[in-house]
């Protein structure tokens, strides 16, 4: 029951007990169960938290307890249909499902043992609370005589990734923003543990463990070669030491005097990608490093890349690293580039939407296109290489440029070359932000030639 909002489609709760009379009342025998039917996650979590989560999906949720007052067995399962985000409509569907267990201790006002198995992938996703903790996240002491536990000695839980496919974390993705390719593939496997503290929802920010992956490779449509990865390492050892270093090097925001507890839990929420080797069909690798939070990414490729496989890997991504009028190009390249992206709602998601107001931002009325596209940074400086475009025959020969990329626009400078033999140098330049209701973003150029030949030039 809610009194300040009017909920909808939450679901139908059933629920039925039963107890024996017995000499002892903590020893009568007791039967449980409980059914939570058909509710909708955004539903659900406006019930529980007044806000839509900007979660889509239907819940079925059951629990049965069996023994005794005093000590009795908890088992429980969810099922989550069509996961997804609010704001878009997936290519495919994802359902969750998880099986727990844990035995109810009412001396101890918890549940000791508690394990949950969630199938994901091909593998398994395993959560358990930590044996002899006396503050467990899954406290069930009543509010009247059991104090609550206290922020500097939280419940804590393990969560187990054994043997998840690469590709089921590639359907997740898909299913939580709509930049992926329905038809992109991945290949390889997840393992690893973290350990949790208990922070209600926030929970994931308060992690500490590492993950790491067998060789991968991804398939993206429109790219003729794969890309290979060698074993990808993700950690965070940040809220284990209560290191600051992390906090330090990604401003996750601002920390004030010596608020070392707010240093720590920005940390917290920061796992790093170890730098890993990145290449196509077996040819010389760059190395990939980077950040992820519960938001989003930041990923930084540094190395050598072949300019046909940069091209089509561009397009893909739909990224402005070579213009998108290029029809074709050969040579070599030195990357330094660095992807920014997110893959959760903003704090404010009305501020990415275009003449709609803060306060008109609703998920539960009419959810909005939150996601920006990616942003992209860096250079890519360019070696004899040769070029054809769309709308212009015949091939430029380029001897050397540097493509600068910055969250506004691309610019090629010292452009040098030759065109139907005539040599040339110069720069251009493009916006990649132009709003949607003007024309598309307009090319400058400066070309120089010393001796222009315009008989060949025609």
């Amino acid at each position: 029951v809610r009194t300040d909002l009017p909920p909808g489609e939450a679901g139908q709760i059933l629920g039925e007990a039963s107890v024996k009379t017995t000499g002892v009342l903590m020893d009568a025998p007791i039967r449980v169960s409980l059914e939570w039917r058909r509710g909708q996650l955004g539903e659900i979590s406006r019930l529980l938290h007044g806000e839509d989560s900007g979660w889509r999906g239907t819940v079925d949720w059951t629990t049965n307890v069996r023994g005794t007052l005093a000590k009795a067995l908890v088992t429980s399962d969810i099922q989550v249909e069509e996961f997804r985000r609010a704001e878009f409509i997936p290519p495919s569907e994802i359902d969750l499902a998880a099986h727990c267990m844990g035995q109810y201790v009412h001396a101890d006002r918890h549940v000791d043992e508690l394990n949950c198995d969630a199938p994901l992938g091909g593998g398994h996703l395993l959560v358990k609370s930590m044996i002899g903790d006396s503050n467990s996240p899954w406290n069930a002491g009543d509010s009247v005589h059991s104090a609550p536990a206290q922020p500097d000695h939280p419940g804590s839980f393990q969560v187990t990734l054994q043997h998840v496919s690469a590709s089921f974390f590639l359907d997740l993705l898909r299913h939580v923003h709509p930049g992926v390719a329905a038809d992109t593939t991945a290949s390889g496997e997840v393992n690893g543990s973290a350990k949790c503290e208990w922070r209600g929802l926030d929970s994931l920010r308060a992690c500490s463990g590492e993950f790491h992956s067998t060789p991968l490779t991804l398939h993206l449509p429109r790219v003729e070669r794969s890309l290979h990865l060698s074993p990808m390492l993700i950690s965070n050892h940040e809220a284990d030491d209560g290191s600051t270093k992390a906090a330090a090097r990604v401003p996750l925001r601002k920390v004030h005097g010596n608020d070392q507890t707010a240093l720590r839990e920005s940390a917290a929420g920061l796992w790093e990608l170890a730098p890993t080797h990145v290449s196509m069909a077996g040819t010389s690798s760059a190395t990939l490093a980077g950040t992820l939070t519960s938001s989003g990414l930041t990923l930084h490729v540094d190395g050598p890349a072949d300019l046909r496989d940069l091209n089509e890997l561009a397009h893909a991504m739909n990224s402005p690293v070579l213009s998108s009028g290029i029809h074709s190009i050969r040579g070599a390249a030195q990357m330094a580039l660095t992807l920014r992206s997110h893959w959760l709602p903003q704090s404010n998601p009305a501020l990415l939407v275009e003449g709609v107001p803060n306060n008109t931002t609703n998920l539960a009325t009419q959810p909005v296109p939150w996601f920006a596209p990616s942003q992209w940074g860096g250079t890519v400086q360019i070696h004899n290489a040769t070029l054809q475009l769309g709308s212009v025959p015949g091939t430029f020969q380029i001897a050397g440029a540097q493509v600068n990329l910055t969250d506004t626009g691309v610019e090629w400078t010292g452009v040098t070359g030759t065109y139907a033999h005539i040599p040339f140098d110069g720069s251009i330049g493009w916006e990649t932000s132009c709003p949607t209701s003007q024309p598309p973003c307009a090319r400058t150029f400066t070309l120089h030639t010393a001796n222009l030949n315009v008989d060949r030039l025609q």
